[in-house]
């Protein structure tokens, strides 16, 4: 029988609601697709509409990168703080990094956060999934532009005198 009427949909509520103010269990993360950006350009982004956003980068180098359909070249555009490798062949954002904490992430995430901020603003402890190497890649969740590639994030942090900080953040495929 269950409590006066709560009945089994009240209880399953109940048991969901919860879970929601529980610690999320770190396999269980995933982020989501909609913040896989840094200063308001996205990966995949055109870069025309991001060098509209950005203005004209500090300096332009073009590189040839491994790829898993063979080598392929990018634009390597650098602002301060802020680094992107725009595809030569289709001029789309391939891969974002962030060095400086001017370049936040929609979620407010930024370079040069004290870990535990971090895992506030994603609402899970960070901490206890980094890698030896003090990185975290976090798996995607919810449906998107970006299911069929595997594309993501990758937090970078590093141990100062008294706190791990964010170091680095990567959009890119992985």
């Amino acid at each position: 029988m269950f409590p006066a009427g709560l009945g089994f949909s009240g209880l399953v509520w109940l048991a969901c609601a919860s879970l929601a103010h529980a610690e999320p269990a770190s396999p269980d993360y995933c982020y989501p697709q909609r913040l896989l950006a840094i200063h308001g350009i996205q990966y995949r982004q055109d870069a025309a509409a991001a060098r509209r956003a950005l203005g004209k980068p500090d300096n332009i180098q073009r590189l040839t990168v491994p790829g898993t359909a063979g080598a392929f070249q990018v634009d390597r555009w650098r602002y301060p703080g802020l680094q992107l490798d725009v595809k030569a062949s289709t001029r789309e954002v391939e891969t974002l990094v962030a060095t400086g904490p001017a370049s936040a992430m929609p979620n407010g995430v930024r370079v040069g956060m004290p870990i535990a901020e971090v895992s506030r603003r994603l609402g899970v402890d960070v901490g206890g999934m980094l890698s030896p190497e003090l990185r975290w890649t976090p798996a995607l969740c919810e449906r998107g532009p970006h299911d069929w590639i595997f594309v993501g994030p990758i937090f970078t942090f590093a141990r100062d005198a008294k706190q791990v900080r964010l170091r680095s953040i990567r959009i890119q495929r992985i």
